[in-house]
């Protein structure tokens, strides 16, 4: 976080600046107080947003595209609907809280198919339950 400068009486600092402007959006602010409610769910919304750019960073770096928010849903719900995946997901979000290293994530990005039908594949030599 950057530091607090203060020029005549206004504080200039850029998160503060970026959390009022977030925190004043309609849209935001029912997501959060739909969902930012305990700490666990703090933390499940910190997963889904970890592996909501993961899977963006993905499909930009495969296709040069921006993902479509009907694919994207699509994607989120087959990485939790499939065991192996959500497993997978929840193992490497232990890395997710420590890091935004994407090449940390390379295995589990190989997992997603932008194919259709939207699938998930899975390497056979992977042998997670």
């Amino acid at each position: 976080m950057d530091l607090v400068e203060k020029k005549d009486n206004d504080v200039q600092n850029p998160f503060f600046k970026d959390l009022v402007t977030i925190m004043s959006n309609p849209q935001f602010r029912h997501f959060y107080n739909a969902y930012f409610t305990d700490w666990n769910e703090i933390e499940s919304m910190v997963f889904f947003m970890k592996l909501y750019s993961t899977i963006e960073y993905e499909y930009q770096q495969r296709f040069n595209l921006t993902i479509s928010e009907k694919e994207m849903t699509s994607i989120l719900a087959n990485v939790m609907q499939n065991s192996v995946t959500r497993r997978y997901a929840i193992d490497l979000f232990q890395e997710f809280k420590s890091t935004v290293d994407y090449n940390k994530t390379k295995q589990f990005r190989s997992l997603l198919a932008f194919n259709e039908p939207l699938a998930i594949t899975l390497p056979k030599s992977d042998a997670r339950p």
